[in-house]
């Protein structure tokens, strides 16, 4: 199984950082994100990349060659011209006749991606993309699933203000089947997100949800550069995998988060505490995994329908 991995942008909202090298080869801990990236495949029994690359991309050449060093088999496409995230994927359509991995060369990641690709292969899903929550959903693409974890709907960013909807972001990691080939327009920039996946979804391709709060996040941005690079010194991205065993924190949902209130079946009625996502957001910064249970008697008694209660939960997540 391939990997691809997209590293050809110019890297201008990190520019700050370094304006010598392409964001893919910022040192983090000693050492360049995309070596990270080889390394996981590695791990995990994937050997064979292929490098979408463009501006400086000579250097990521001269750092990688062929991979022997890391004990895989890299090749390159070099863009001339900059083609968005999705757009140099055709030019690789001969060599991607079975499904492959996408990885975003500017992400920091540790994620078991066996289960990943079980859960790909369990749900005979022709597109998996990664979804996990996040600070920051409101300039973040997010989607909208069934209860089989099929993708029904992509809300791309920037949102409507009266957005509701569950905090479950695109994180840039997709296992795609070579009929999303076809949905990419040749020598066009082009994005998954905004362009591609919306239209393959209203096509028929099957889209899956792979949900997990592993670690993965982009280092697109001073700020976000700092932040990752923390979270490697610390342990915290290699921690967060889900072979090891997480502490979690169980929440009852009404007269702990949501305000009290006698048969809660409406989403008007529903209110949080004072203080409640500042404390959510604490426990969550500490690394716990955070579960919300509930019992609903308004169901038995008719009062609203399971859509409707999921709705409810939805604007809990979105508040």
């Amino acid at each position: 199984m391939k990997i691809v991995i997209i590293a050809g942008g110019a890297g201008t909202r990190i520019a700050s950082i370094s304006k010598e090298i392409p964001k893919p080869m910022i040192l983090i801990k000693g050492k360049p994100v995309l070596e990270y990236q080889v390394e996981l495949a590695k791990r995990y029994g994937y050997t064979d990349i292929i490098i979408i690359i463009g501006h400086l991309g000579d250097k990521i050449q001269d750092y990688f060659t062929d991979g022997n060093k890391w004990g895989v088999t890299i090749t390159y496409y070099v863009e001339t011209n900059p083609l968005g995230t999705a757009g140099a994927v055709p030019e690789l359509a001969e060599f991607l006749t079975d499904d492959f991995f996408i990885f975003y060369g500017d992400t920091i990641m540790d994620i078991a991606l066996d289960h990943m690709l079980d859960f790909h292969r369990s749900h005979h899903s022709d597109c998996t993309l990664f979804l996990h929550p996040n600070d920051h959903p409101y300039d973040s693409d997010l989607v909208e699933l069934s209860r089989d974890n099929k993708i029904t709907r992509f809300y791309t960013k920037p949102h409507a203000t009266d957005l509701i909807c569950r905090n479950l972001v695109n994180a840039a990691l997709y296992i795609l089947s070579p009929k999303i080939i076809s949905f990419i327009p040749k020598s066009v920039k082009s994005d998954f997100a905004k362009n591609i996946f919306p239209v393959a979804l209203n096509n028929g391709l099957n889209f899956y949800g792979y949900v997990s709060p592993e670690y993965i996040k982009d280092m697109g941005t001073p700020d976000r550069y700092e932040k990752v690079g923390n979270d490697l010194i610390s342990g915290k991205v290699a921690r967060l995998n889900r072979i090891y065993q997480r502490s979690a924190i169980f929440l009852d949902r009404d007269g702990v988060i949501a305000v009290e209130k006698n048969l809660l079946c409406k989403p008007d009625h529903l209110e949080l505490i004072y203080g409640v996502a500042e404390a959510i957001q604490y426990i969550n910064q500490k690394g716990y995994l955070l579960i919300i249970v509930t019992n609903q008697p308004v169901i038995a008694r008719n009062l609203c329908s399971i859509e409707e209660l999921d709705y409810i939960h939805q604007k809990l997540e979105t508040l």
